[in-house]
């Protein structure tokens, strides 16, 4: 309701720019599935090496995620640019979901395997999957910043509270490290945002100027005519 309202109070060009940032969520289709990939792998990897159920399941779960999110921008693909521009506020929501729920997902998982193998080869597989991804964010999805850093918490946000309350106070540096990503990565997606929208705007700004001069000078020519044909006419030459 309140997103329908203010929708209704954006001018055209504000309405015309969110949604070429929304559509930009959908453009990554290389990294989108090397992501969804990389994500299923630690879960799944540790799973296959000790046999314990709940990395199974975290699989399992990601594996779903990872389908929705992929139905989601197939249909997206599917529909008319028109279609999908005048509903970009229902695309971002979806995409939104999905995006959050996975990355969140993948989160836990690596904060289960750093709690179950504290540190060893699996955690420093799974921790360097889950940076790859927060390094990812800010250029995949700089066409918004709110996803972005919901992603970041809970992306981040289960292994820094696990670090965090651990009883081996060295992990305290891992913790840093991750509060130190999180500010860094969204703050870069801040900057992406502001200078894509500021491109999207001088664009939009030119073609409006180009119209108006149009306008004008097409005023101009029909102004001239009618006074060139004005002056021609047998009662301004007084015969």
């Amino acid at each position: 309701m309140h997103g329908d309202l203010d929708q209704a109070h954006e001018s055209p060009a504000s309405q015309e720019i969110h949604s070429d940032l929304v559509e930009t969520l959908f453009d990554t289709r290389g990294s989108f599935i090397v992501a969804l990939i990389g994500g299923i792998l630690p879960p799944a990897a540790t799973w296959f090496m000790t046999g314990e159920a709940v990395f199974l399941r975290l699989a399992v779960l990601l594996a779903i995620l990872a389908v929705f999110r992929v139905a989601i921008w197939s249909w997206h693909q599917r529909r008319p640019l028109a279609e999908r521009r005048q509903g970009a506020r229902q695309w971002e929501t979806l995409y939104a979901s999905g995006a959050i729920g996975f990355v969140t997902t993948v989160g836990v998982s690596t904060a289960v395997i750093f709690s179950e193998f504290r540190g060893g080869a699996l955690f420093i597989f799974a921790n360097t999957i889950m940076l790859a991804g927060v390094g990812a964010l800010s250029g995949r999805n700089a066409g918004s910043p709110k996803i972005v850093f919901v992603q970041l918490l809970g992306l981040c946000g289960p292994l820094i509270a696990v670090t965090l309350f651990d009883r081996d106070p060295q992990y305290r540096i891992l913790t840093v490290i991750l509060v130190l990503e999180v500010i860094s990565i969204r703050s870069t997606t801040v900057f992406l945002h502001k200078n894509l929208e500021a491109a999207l705007r001088n664009g939009y700004e030119a073609v409006f100027q180009r119209k108006m001069f149009s306008v004008a000078l097409n005023n101009m020519t029909q102004a001239c005519a009618w006074a060139t044909a004005a002056c021609k006419s047998p009662s301004s030459t007084g015969a």
